[in-house]
């Protein structure tokens, strides 16, 4: 591209493409409509909010939202599933509500980051993922993915749900500290650490194998592999692959089991020279592969490992990723998510590839973000809190601001708890993980929310 995008670009690169237009702004969580629907006003668009459950947060009176209540949902994907059922199927009610909001039937819609609907209630969905970059989502089908991009890897095995084939395969993969097993998507995608599990000992397989029995048919044998979860994302646009700087996944053990804890992500970590051009030129060749071979445009991410003889990935994510937006906060004007729809639609005229990258990577460095997250299965209220951390620990603030604050409020499972950290007090250079388990822990005494022992890899202490 020969036009040089500066910061100000963004934002007439998106009002071009999102203003002057109804928008309809979907997601699992009426809330997730609203935060969406907001930057989409301020791009000068006329947006309503849908979503299949109301969600924890306040919502504004000037926008217009139909929540079509699905109810409780026993755990996260069993929700996450649900709500895209429920809009993919919208009542008769809501449909006309959506009629009333667009009597043309021209506005576009936006979904979930991880949705793969192609319209709701007859409406186009913007930036959709095509099936094809769906189906990519399979845990079992990412060592195919690396050695077709040629990056290196951790040796794995795909088996069928089996004890005999997974005690085999753990013969083969295992380094010494047991082995990481996936589902694949036998029930569709899954995320969040959900369908993942540490086994210890062979002792655990036949547990798990009844676990997953009806779930899966085949499943990923990895060895465990001990380093710093953490994440690489990358971007296509055109002709062109680019790739930021790594981010810290907060990915936590539930002591006690064999199960993993999703906690979002933090950008305070500064990964190792050597570390971040490896994950960078990972990011580059996975994200030509997915260009050449499956016509992929947009954002993707490249999760997994940082171990002592480098990055091992471990699953990849050819969509949007959640912990972008940790690398974005020092660009008012980029609104991340609308510009990967954008980019997936192929409207995004005169966007330099090159300034974006620059401007995500010098941004980011002084820009700082991240927290923790947890579901409760006990229904709660919302409360609010704000956070000190001295010499190790954490304990109620009396401050406007703390180190961090949370926020406690209801979920289609039960409840849900965000803790964010402070950037202006939390340091820069080392991983958070420890920091974050230790909020989330404090949280759980101090609101009795029975998450359960949660732990970090020992190099995020």
């Amino acid at each position: 591209m020969t036009d040089s995008t500066t910061m100000s670009d963004y934002g007439r690169i998106l009002r071009e493409t999102y203003g002057g237009r109804k928008w309809i702004c979907a997601g699992a969580v009426v809330l997730e409509g609203v935060n969406v629907g907001t930057t989409l006003r301020d791009l000068g668009a006329e947006v309503l909010a849908l979503g299949a459950t109301r969600g924890t947060g306040d919502i504004p009176d000037w926008i217009t939202t139909i929540d079509l209540d699905i109810g409780p949902s026993p755990d996260l994907m069993s929700g996450m599933r649900a709500a895209e059922a429920a809009l993919a199927n919208l009542p008769a009610w809501a449909r006309e509500e959506l009629d009333r909001f667009d009597p043309e039937g021209t506005a576009r819609v936006t979904t979930s980051i991880w949705g793969g609907l192609q319209e709701v209630g007859g409406r186009r969905v913007f930036g959709a993922r095509r099936p094809s970059w769906v189906a990519l989502e399979d845990k079992t089908r990412a060592e195919s993915i690396w050695d077709a991009a040629g990056i290196a890897r951790a040796p794995a095995a795909v088996v069928a749900l089996e004890r005999d084939a997974i005690d085999a395969a753990w013969s083969d993969v295992d380094g010494g500290h047991g082995v990481v097993v996936a589902q694949d998507n036998t029930e569709g995608w899954h995320g969040g650490a959900v369908g993942t599990r540490w086994l210890r000992t062979r002792a655990e397989i036949e547990a798990l194998v009844d676990e997953y029995r009806g779930h899966a048919e085949r499943v990923r044998v990895m060895p465990f592999l001990e380093g710093l979860p953490c994440s690489i994302h990358g971007w296509v646009i055109d002709d062109e692959v680019i790739a930021f700087r790594p981010v810290e996944m907060v990915v936590l053990c539930v002591g006690g089991t064999s199960r993993f804890h999703y906690a979002q992500a933090a950008s305070f970590w500064d990964a190792p020279e050597a570390l971040e051009r490896e994950m960078r030129d990972a990011a580059r060749a996975v994200g030509r592969h997915l260009r050449d071979t499956y016509g992929f445009r947009g954002s993707f991410t490249i999760d997994g490992i940082a171990t002592d003889e480098g990055f091992r990935p471990n699953e990849l994510n050819p969509r949007f990723g959640a912990a972008f937006g940790k690398l974005t906060r020092g660009i008012p004007e980029l609104h991340a998510y609308p510009l990967h729809l954008a980019t997936v639609e192929g409207t995004v005229p005169g966007l330099d590839a090159a300034a974006l990258e620059s401007d995500v990577l010098r941004l980011s460095r002084e820009h700082r973000d991240g927290g923790g997250m947890a579901l409760a299965s006990r229904s709660m209220d919302e409360r609010k809190l704000e956070l000190d951390y001295r010499d190790g620990a954490w304990s109620e603030s009396a401050k406007e601001q703390g180190d961090a604050s949370a926020v406690l409020g209801p979920h289609p499972s039960g409840s849900i708890v965000f803790l964010r950290l402070n950037p202006e007090t939390t340091p820069h250079g080392a991983p958070v993980g420890g920091r974050i388990a230790e909020g989330l822990r404090f949280l759980d005494k101090l609101w009795e929310l029975d998450l359960g022992a949660l732990e970090p890899a020992p190099a995020a202490r």
